[in-house]
C-alpha cells in the first residue's frame, strides 16, 4: 500500500537492524510497508544509531561497488546522469542498501558544474517539469531524492515548492543535504505532507583521514546526543579507507548502522523536527 497523508511512520525494531537486511524498496511510484504504526521511542535501545549516505553514487562503478561492500547497511545516492544506472542499483538492492536518486540542482555560484539537466530557479513550469521528469525517470526501484549541490535552489521557495508536489504525487522522500541555511526544504516538504530528513555530518569535505574520522567521531555525538545521525561521504578513495578503517571499531563498540528509511520506520526523527 502507498503511504498516506499526513505521512505515517511505519513500525521497525531497531535491534533486529543489526540482525536482517532490509527489504528491497518499492518501485519510484511509491513505497510500501505493512504495518503503519509507528514506534514510540526517540532512540535506539542499541546504543547509537547512524545512517551513511553515499552521494555520487555511480560515476565511477568500482568506487561504487567498494562503497556498497562495507558490510553494513548504507543509503546509496546515485547520481542522475551516471552510467549504467539499473544494473550499478540492481546489485545495492541486492546487498540490502537504499535506493536514492541524487538530483542536481543549482549551485549559488554560476561557476559551478553541477551537471546536466539541473533544477534551476525562474524556470517557466514545463521547462522545470521536463527537467525534472527527466532526472526521475533515471531511475528505478528509489525511495527519495537528496539534492546534488543545489544552495541557490533549495533556498528558492517557489523551486521546493515545485519540487516537494512531485515528490509527493510519487509517495518519495527527501533528504537535504542542507548545502545553505537559506534552505526552504522544511516547509515546503510540510506544505505537500513529503517526509523530511536531513543531514547531519558532511564526512568528506576535506581528503585526510584523520579529518574524515574526525567528523564520523562528530556523527556518534550526535547519534548519542538525539538518537541517530545522518553523515554524507562520497566513494573516494580516501573517504573509502576511512570508513574500512572505521567501521569495524564503530561496530564493536555498539553503533548501529542502517539505511534513512529506517529511521522513518521509528519515532527517531521526531526528536529533531524543531532543529
Amino acid at each position: 500500500m502507498k503511504f498516506s497523508r499526513p505521512f505515517h511512520l511505519l513500525r521497525a525494531v531497531l535491534p533486529a537492524l543489526l540482525l536482517i537486511i532490509p527489504a528491497s524498496p518499492a518501485h519510484a511510484e511509491g513505497w510500501t510497508a505493512s504495518d503503519p504504526k509507528p514506534v514510540r521511542t526517540t532512540k535506539s535501545k542499541t546504543g547509537p544509531v547512524i545512517a551513511i549516505v553515499i552521494d555520487d553514487a555511480g560515476l565511477n562503478r568500482a568506487r561504487t561497488e567498494r562503497a556498497m561492500k562495507l558490510g553494513v547497511p548504507l543509503t546509496m545516492a546515485f547520481m542522475t546522469y551516471a552510467p549504467n544506472l539499473d544494473a550499478q542499483s540492481e546489485m545495492a538492492r541486492r546487498l540490502g542498501h537504499d535506493i536514492f536518486l541524487h538530483v542536481p540542482m543549482e549551485a549559488m555560484a554560476d561557476s559551478e558544474d553541477t551537471g546536466p539537466q539541473p533544477l534551476l530557479t525562474g524556470l517557466p513550469a514545463a521547462d522545470f517539469r521536463e527537467r525534472l521528469n527527466w532526472n526521475l525517470a533515471r531511475l528505478k526501484g528509489y525511495v527519495g531524492v537528496n539534492n546534488h549541490m543545489g544552495s541557490r535552489f533549495t533556498a528558492d521557495r517557489e523551486g521546493m515548492n515545485r519540487l516537494m508536489a512531485e515528490l509527493a504525487r510519487r509517495d518519495l522522500i527527501f533528504l537535504e543535504s542542507r548545502t545553505t541555511s537559506e534552505t526552504q526544504a522544511r516547509p515546503a516538504a510540510a506544505s505537500s505532507n513529503v517526509p523530511l530528513l536531513r543531514r547531519d555530518v558532511f564526512i568528506d569535505n576535506d581528503r585526510d583521514l584523520e579529518s574524515i574520522k574526525r567528523q564520523l567521531d562528530l556523527a556518534v555525538r550526535i547519534a548519542r546526543q538525539k538518537g541517530y545521525a545522518i553523515a554524507i561521504g562520497h566513494p573516494r578513495p580516501w573517504t573509502l579507507t576511512a570508513l574500512e578503517a572505521w567501521l569495524p571499531d564503530a561496530r564493536a563498540n555498539g553503533i548501529t548502522f542502517i539505511p534513512v528509511t529506517a529511521i522513518l520506520r521509528s519515532d527517531m526523527h521526531l526528536a529533531s523536527t524543531k532543529q
